[in-house]
């Protein structure tokens, strides 16, 4: 019925942009489920069924950063592209802001409860999983950060350097992980996976403000997030058996999320966009 109410059974304008634009994305996914599955693979053929177990638990914990994650940037998205296509950059940048220290917050607090979280879920065959946890939280905020810049390249429409990317990014997980997992187990495929992730989010930094030319965020926005993350995260891994000290640390990032928001929004409703 469409076809017959559309007339034409090919237009291959259409077709070219379609498949220039979408096949390059088939590799892009095909790259992250080499990065987040390998690390498994290389376990379990190294060390055995039982440290994979282990594994494959702390990154469960590990994906309550994920979900924050893409829910956060399924709403980000639309709007994104709406104000990046009208070359309000400005605005994205404030807004993005915003959206940064929520998130950044967010993965605090989970970060912070994540042993108790652990020892919720899980017997204590499973516990010595909690220490890979800061190092897969770490992993996925830099997703958070690569996705960013991935957005300005979905936008400029330049998908094949987003599978590239994932790409480069995947090689050099399965080589760390071949490398250091036989000598230092499963804790080298949770550093290994976040070194391809940080690897990724610089690739993807370099595209898009040298070739593309498009520097919608800056250097600058990315330098506080990995400073935070990083102090963050080794405040957790110098006090994770301290809970009282844990829950201090997640009441200083929620206050600084308050000075931050009242900040932010004042400078919008005094239409400083």
């Amino acid at each position: 019925y469409l076809l017959k109410r559309g007339k034409t059974l090919v237009n291959f304008k259409f077709w070219k942009f379609g498949l220039v634009f979408g096949i390059p994305l088939v590799f892009h996914n095909l790259g992250l489920i080499v990065n987040t599955q390998f690390d498994r693979i290389a376990i379990n053929n190294y060390l055995g069924s039982s440290e994979t177990g282990i594994y494959s638990f702390a990154y469960q914990v590990g994906m309550i950063v994920q979900v924050l994650f893409i829910s956060i940037d399924q709403a980000w998205n639309p709007w994104f592209l709406e104000k990046y296509d009208n070359g309000e950059y400005s605005k994205i940048r404030k807004r993005a802001k915003i959206m940064r220290n929520i998130f950044t917050v967010l993965y605090t607090s989970v970060l912070m409860i994540s042993p108790e979280l652990v020892k919720l879920m899980a017997d204590k065959s499973y516990w010595e999983g909690l220490y890979l946890v800061p190092w897969i939280f770490m992993g996925y905020y830099f997703v958070f950060l690569y996705a960013l810049e991935v957005n300005v390249e979905y936008a400029s429409k330049r998908t094949g350097m987003i599978a590239t990317g994932t790409i480069i990014s995947a090689l050099i997980n399965i080589v760390l992980n071949m490398i250091f997992v036989p000598i230092y187990g499963y804790m080298a495929a949770a550093v290994t996976t976040l070194i391809s992730y940080v690897v990724l989010f610089i690739f993807h930094y370099v595209i898009t403000s040298r070739i593309i030319k498009s520097k919608v965020y800056g250097i600058k926005f990315y330098l506080q997030s990995i400073i935070f993350v990083l102090f963050i995260t080794g405040f957790f891994l110098i006090f994770q058996d301290s809970f009282l000290l844990r829950i201090f640390g997640i009441l200083i990032a929620w206050g600084l999320l308050y000075y931050s928001l009242k900040h932010e929004l004042k400078k919008i409703g005094k239409g400083k966009d």
